[in-house]
């Protein structure tokens, strides 16, 4: 019994310290979308790749297991994917890395008829991606990045 005590509170002490590390004072990361690029369709696939910083605000560094995005082009859900090679970012400090998205060419069938009926400059876009932090008693992290492309800009 007293083997069992003694090992609870050692689970106890060890989420506690974990827990600290999200405080109050923890701010969520965050990520901004540095740039997309088309990449050569492979089949009824269209994959693109899309440049990252990765923002940590904190004073521990970050270190991600993997993380699951998807990106939303006017409102329609265009490409999603998946990574497990993000770089650390550093406590105070951020990281660039790319990462790939693919969307079947039929899913954008409907985004590109709707940009040839209504023809703008600007289109807006929001990232949303979960960041597993690898703590197993904490959820993913949810980041949201929303912004406009400029196509009228070289």
């Amino acid at each position: 019994m007293r083997k069992y005590v003694i090992r609870v509170s050692w689970v106890l002490v060890l989420l506690l310290a974990g827990c600290e590390t999200l405080s109050p004072n923890y701010e969520t990361p965050t990520l901004t979308v540095t740039g997309i690029k088309a990449l050569p369709a492979q089949g009824f696939e269209q994959p693109f790749e899309i440049g990252l910083k990765l923002l940590n605000p904190n004073p521990v560094a970050l270190s991600l297991n993997g993380m699951s995005y998807q990106l939303i082009i006017e409102g329609h859900k265009l490409a999603q994917g998946v990574s497990n090679n993000i770089p650390s970012a550093p406590a105070y400090g951020s990281t660039d890395f790319t990462v790939e998205v693919s969307t079947n060419l039929f899913k954008g069938l409907k985004l590109v008829h709707e940009l040839m009926q209504n023809p703008r400059e600007t289109v807006s876009y929001e990232l949303v991606a979960k960041l597993d932090i690898g703590w197993v008693f904490l959820p993913k992290l949810s980041v949201t990045e929303k912004g406009e492309i400029n196509f009228s800009k070289p």
